[in-house]
């Protein structure tokens, strides 16, 4: 799916093996380059590319649902051909199982050429910028630099297509010396507002002040966390507390706290 042509043309293909059943459809291809250093030096690159297709076949209110990564004719048609018979086999709905028709979307581009077309050379260019820095400084280097593009198309027979084509940086680095370490990370769509500069700067600026620690007992303290502390406490919590399925099952504290004060501020569990 190169383009959004490409996508209409999946689509199209995908019509002519249904047999007039109605479907649904989700595709998503991901192309990642990765650069990984450690002990302040590159020692990984890598690249790949998934594509993954799911097919939703709708007959008399059964359902049926294949996944594939291949979208050549063959294979399309040979798994759309199962699903069609899970359909003839798998029991009814206890509701009616209605399509979305088509609607207007408003989808705010995350798309970056630049990101797109960043290469290895690329990456390694800024990592060594950064790793000769911090090495002056006496700290050795370790992370990851990912840059990734990425495409979404969601389609039903009804008419609905959605069409987005993402990119995404993502780097993240600890640096360590003796017992002085400190981390950052970086995540945006455009490669171009990834700053190695003001990264390592940022980096030094926490790895020297955490240099003479000391033991404290335990007690209560205020803490003052970085924006990358609250988005892992924040991420964490997303899977293990706020979400449906956790609350249905009653795993989640916020089942036992609604309308009490949690978290530091004005914020209530919901």
């Amino acid at each position: 799916m190169r383009d959004i042509n490409s996508g209409k043309e999946l689509v199209n293909k995908i019509k002519s093996f249904t047999k007039n059943y109605d479907f649904e459809i989700i595709a998503t291809e991901v192309k990642s380059e990765l650069t990984r250093f450690a002990e302040s030096y590159i020692h990984q690159n890598v690249a790949e590319t998934n594509l993954n297709l799911t097919i939703k076949i709708i007959n008399e209110n059964k359902i049926g649902t294949v996944c594939m990564n291949s979208i050549d004719e063959s294979t399309i048609s040979k798994n759309i051909e199962k699903a069609i018979e899970v359909t003839k086999i798998t029991p009814k709905l206890d509701y009616l199982y209605r399509l979305l028709t088509p609607q207007s979307y408003k989808i705010k581009s995350k798309y970056s050429k630049d990101t797109a077309n960043f290469t290895p050379l690329n990456r390694a260019q800024l990592v060594k910028q950064l790793i000769k820095k911090v090495n002056q400084r006496g700290y050795e280097a370790a992370g990851a630099f990912k840059t990734e593009e990425s495409t979404l198309l969601v389609a039903n027979s009804e008419g609905v297509f959605v069409f987005d084509q993402r990119t995404k940086v993502d780097f993240n680095c600890v640096i360590i010396r003796n017992n002085s370490t400190a981390h950052t990370s970086f995540i945006d769509s455009d490669v171009t507002n990834f700053n190695i500069e003001k990264v390592t700067d940022e980096l030094l600026e926490t790895a020297l002040r955490n240099v003479k620690q000391i033991e404290i007992d335990p007690g209560v303290y205020t803490v003052i966390l970085s924006p990358e502390a609250v988005a892992e406490i924040i991420n964490y919590a997303g899977y293990t507390a706020f979400n449906g399925k956790m609350i249905m099952e009653g795993k989640s504290f916020i089942c036992h706290n609604q309308d009490k004060k949690d978290f530091p501020g004005d914020y209530n569990c919901f």
